[in-house]
């Protein structure tokens, strides 16, 4: 085995990180499947059974995405080793890994490891601000190597039971109440930069000031991109929900992986 696909949603930059340095550890050949920008409808790829898989997704109230599972069911192996990554932000990932884990074993792949890692809540920096850290990434190369190691002896499959989780899934709580987007203040000066930084295209490019809020995931990469600050989530229940989970969840969380 020479190569090692990393394929990822990272809106914010915390997911590559964290799969870039796993990949990194295996001393593999890498190459990358980006699929962040939803909006230009990227075609889930299939691998081969003689290359490794590493599939990384944030975790959105306790479960995958749910804009991401149509490309995550998509996505296909021919018993192709695969390691499942999922990083929240320091509150928990409840069922997400197991959820991964069943999907991509449907799709053909054969789950060695899996992992969950902290990254920044896209929320606020106060809720594992600046993670992934230098910690985190020394355990992410030090992961990356100990598959590679597996895979040298024989690659087992997890067992029913090692993937932390529960089914049936749990139920994800959405607050009630119409979409809440970011707004745009006088401080904009039209660079686009947030449009480009849309992951689902919620933002349109010819005029930041008009967002389809029904559109919006609320992972502020708009906000992280913009040079002037001048572009955020400003909704009062967006901020209330903010502000109990900094309350409530602010505690440095460990790193937890599978092999």
């Amino acid at each position: 085995m020479n190569t090692v696909n990393v394929v990822y949603f990272s809106a914010t930059g915390t997911t590559l990180q964290v799969v870039q340095k796993i990949a990194e550890g295996t001393g593999l050949t890498v190459k990358e499947t980006d699929f962040t920008k939803l909006k230009f409808g990227p075609t889930p790829p299939a691998f081969p059974g003689d290359e490794l898989v590493i599939v990384g997704l944030p975790v959105y109230v306790g479960r995958v995405p749910s804009m991401l599972v149509s490309y995550l069911r998509g996505l296909r192996g021919d018993g192709t080793p695969c390691v499942a990554v999922a990083v929240y932000g320091n509150r928990h990932f409840d069922d997400c890994l197991i959820e991964m884990c069943d999907i991509l074993t449907e799709g053909g792949f054969s789950i060695i490891a899996s992992a969950a890692f902290v990254g920044e809540h896209s929320f606020s920096d106060k809720l594992g601000g600046g993670r992934p850290d230098e910690n985190d990434k020394v355990l992410a190369l030090a992961f990356g190597q100990d598959i590679r190691n597996k895979l040298n002896t024989g690659a087992a499959l997890l067992a029913e039971g090692q993937i932390p989780g529960n089914r049936p899934y749990r139920d994800p709580f959405m607050p009630k109440g119409p979409p809440m987007g970011p707004e745009v203040g006088v401080a904009c000066n039209r660079c686009g930069k947030c449009a480009n930084a849309c992951p689902t295209g919620a933002i349109d490019q010819a005029d930041v000031t008009q967002i389809d809020f029904a559109k919006c995931i609320r992972c502020r990469a708009c906000a992280k991109t913009c040079p002037d600050s001048a572009i955020d989530i400003l909704a009062a229940p967006f901020l209330e929900h903010t502000k109990h989970l900094i309350e409530v969840y602010a505690d440095y969380k460990e790193v937890l992986t599978v092999l």
